[in-house]
């Protein structure tokens, strides 16, 4: 029978079925369908591994990632499905449905606190004093986008005229187009040209993975937490991380998606965390970010990136499938054009970080007007920039 307690005891071996759930959300895919996994896994238990693998290379692009994610499950616990499928017929119903709460528990339980969390403690934070300052009103956000046909009726006397328009929902953010803190220097230094330059490097990232990572007890004094930032990691706080009960030595690209999830949702709104939430489509925005990582045509700088994640939080180097049918050139498409336009983008050159930081520093006197000429636009949030409410 399913095994039913939802605590982890870093002294005992096995982990309970909604820590794994929690860490497969965290580490492999946010939003899956829990009951999808439950049912391929009924299908695939009696399969070889021959047969397994046949099976996966005849599924559609979605069906393959529930199925690497049920192998990921079978990793932690590789008898989940079969002590369901061996139990008496009458019981299997109930086990099925046991199991499918505990794992969807563990999935929405680890998101909901790592929002709550987040959310109480980034305030405090060195790496929210923006600078530039957001201004007066605290609930200011910032974001890069292409839309030309809307910017063609701005300058920089109707910046406020903008900041209404995000307020009355005449102008709205789409998981499309990135929010500025995903670069570095909060996109203070973005060139619409190389938009791949800085990208996932913003230090409120970083923040928010340190936190989650090597921090379990909010009761963590802001004092721990500069030095986590600093990569002083104290014994006492890495005894009871959850990057000890996962055994976590590199980041994943799913984990770096779920970070930039964490914050915009900590940054946007204080309504409870769900797939669409704010009128904000998470499992698209998730997935955008994820398409960049994993796909081959980024394979190099990828790769590059993933190696200074993990230089950033260990010291050294080392399922929302939806879409959106609206218009607007998406950060993925400009992504994409600079990709086709600089071959070494694609595994042929390597990326160097310290050259990309001086080309956007030397570019940054030059684009002072960039408000209206690159589409970097600001809005107003109608809702408070930080939860005050766990």
């Amino acid at each position: 029978m399913p095994q039913t307690s939802a605590s982890a005891d870093s002294s005992c071996k096995a982990k309970s079925i909604p820590v794994i759930s929690c860490q497969v959300t965290r580490l492999y895919e946010m939003f899956w369908p829990v009951i999808d996994v439950i049912n391929m896994g009924k299908e695939t238990q009696p399969m070889s591994a021959d047969e397994k693998k046949s099976f996966k290379a005849t599924l559609p692009q979605d069906q393959k990632r529930v199925f690497s994610l049920l192998e990921k499950i079978l990793e932690e616990d590789s008898t989940l499905i079969e002590r369901v499928m061996r139990a008496p017929w009458e019981h299997t119903a109930a086990l099925t449905c046991d199991l499918k709460k505990l794992l969807g528990n563990g999935q929405s339980n680890g998101q909901s606190e790592d929002m709550g969390k987040v959310s109480q403690e980034m305030p405090g934070w060195e790496a929210m004093a923006w600078d530039p300052r957001l201004g007066i009103n605290p609930s200011v956000v910032c974001f890069i986008s292409n839309a030309q046909s809307s910017l063609r009726q701005f300058n920089m006397t109707g910046l406020i005229q903008i900041c209404n328009d995000f307020r009355n929902g005449v102008l709205t953010a789409t998981p499309l187009q990135f929010p500025r803190h995903l670069w570095l220097s909060n996109g203070n230094f973005y060139d619409p040209q190389r938009p791949l330059d800085g990208l996932l490097q913003g230090e409120i990232l970083i923040c928010v993975s340190n936190y989650g990572i090597w921090l379990t007890d909010r009761t963590e004094t802001l004092a721990t937490l500069g030095r986590v930032l600093h990569n002083v990691f104290p014994t006492s706080v890495k005894t009871m991380s959850l990057a000890k009960v996962y055994n976590l030595t590199k980041v994943t690209p799913a984990f770096i998606a779920y970070v930039a999830v964490v914050v915009h949702h900590a940054l946007t709104t204080e309504a409870i965390f769900s797939e669409i939430c704010g009128g904000f489509n998470y499992g698209v925005y998730y997935n955008q970010i994820r398409t960049f990582l994993e796909a081959p045509r980024f394979a190099s700088r990828a790769k590059v990136l993933l190696d200074w994640w993990n230089k950033r939080l260990f010291g050294l180097y080392n399922m929302g499938m939806h879409t959106l049918n609206k218009g607007g050139v998406s950060t993925l498409d400009e992504l994409d054009a600079e990709a086709e336009a600089d071959p070494g983008l694609l595994g042929t050159r390597e990326w160097d970080p310290a050259a990309s930081w001086m080309r956007m520093r030397s570019q940054r006197n030059s684009r002072n007007h960039i408000i209206c000429n690159h589409s970097i636009y600001v809005f107003m949030s109608p809702i408070p920039l930080f939860n005050t409410n766990t």
